[in-house]
């Protein structure tokens, strides 16, 4: 995929006395693969697999205006990581002959650039969840959910080393479902 118009902030003095603009940042291109696998088995087990694999460059040379450093092509695009793996595996059964399920889950993320032009990386990741669910009738389930099992640090994104955004921490949700 090419991209051309990347916008960042334009903070050059006539800029900003008229108010908030934005300027071109040159061309990008994004090349990779995805491959998923999602496979039932009659036992009840199920798998399910995603990578992606993803080489995100721009493809010119501009000036970055926020913090006056050139850009050059070939140089990443922040917050791609070239490498991102999810891996799930439930198991479904009856108790008492109501249908259930459990399972689990990893997410990892690779090392991405946190700051466009400059050597401040986001460290990769995993998180892990976990999951059940019973369907009392046909048309009714409860679910119960926990996010980020083992309670990780981790950053999703950022803008700069001064602007990195935190991921979630551990969480629960319980959601119950009804069918008409």
């Amino acid at each position: 995929m090419d991209q051309s118009n990347i916008l960042v902030n334009d903070d050059r003095p006539e800029a900003v006395a008229v108010g908030w603009f934005s300027r071109d940042a040159g061309k990008a291109r994004s090349r990779g693969f995805e491959v998923d696998a999602d496979l039932a088995f009659e036992t009840g087990f199920n798998l399910w697999l995603s990578y992606a694999y993803i080489d995100a460059v721009f493809t010119t040379s501009n000036l970055e205006a926020d913090w006056g450093v050139l850009i050059e092509a070939g140089d990443p695009l922040i917050n791609s990581p070239e490498h991102q793996l999810s891996l799930q595996l439930s198991q479904s059964f009856e108790v008492a002959g109501v249908p259930a399920q459990v399972g689990a889950g990893l997410q990892y993320t690779d090392e991405r650039l946190g700051f466009t032009a400059f050597d401040f990386h986001l460290p990769g990741y995993t998180t892990a969840r976990l999951f059940g669910q019973i369907a009392p009738t046909e048309r009714f389930a409860v679910r119960v959910d926990l996010a980020n099992a083992f309670d990780e640090t981790y950053y999703t994104n950022s803008y700069a080393d001064v602007w990195v955004e935190p991921g979630a921490p551990r969480s629960y949700r319980l959601t119950a479902a009804y069918s008409f």
